[in-house]
C-alpha cells in the first residue's frame, strides 16, 4: 500500500547532514539518518530505521580514472 511521506533534510555543518523520514498516516514510521563525512574518502552513515534499528556504516571510497 503507498504511504505519503514528510522528508526533511538539513546540512547542520559541510560535512554534517541529518535526515528525517516519517509516514504521514503512521507516525511510529519514522527513519532518522545521519551522514558524516569525515573525509572525502572515509564517510560513515548512522541510521534507525522504521522498525527502530540502529545501525551505523563506514565507507571507503575511491575513484578510478
Amino acid at each position: 500500500m503507498p504511504q505519503t511521506r514528510l522528508s526533511l533534510q538539513q546540512q547542520i555543518t559541510s560535512n554534517i547532514k541529518f535526515t528525517y523520514v516519517s509516514a504521514l498516516n503512521d507516525p511510529n514510521t519514522t527513519v532518522i539518518r545521519v551522514e558524516w563525512a569525515f573525509s572525502q574518502q572515509w564517510p560513515a552513515v548512522a541510521s534507525r530505521d522504521e522498525n527502530g534499528i540502529f545501525s551505523i556504516k563506514f565507507f571507503y571510497k575511491k575513484q578510478f580514472r
